[in-house]
């Protein structure tokens, strides 16, 4: 078993190597699913923030300043 190799993408990976590159991409996959998640709640409260403004002309005129 532990002599055994793996073709991945033209890269011989040992079983060790293997369960590092799941780890990694699994990272990876849940950073991205986070971050997603946080611009649809950004983009969310940006739009509530942007209607609230439309019909209160005060709030409105303090978006303009930012």
């Amino acid at each position: 078993m532990f002599g055994e190799t793996t073709l991945i993408g033209g890269v011989l990976l040992d079983w060790f190597s293997e369960i590092l590159l799941l780890i990694l991409m699994s990272v990876v996959v849940v950073c991205l699913v986070m971050g997603a998640r946080l611009l649809l709640t950004l983009n969310r409260e940006a739009t509530l923030r942007y209607r609230r403004a439309l019909e209160n002309p005060t709030e409105k005129e303090l978006l303009d300043e930012k």
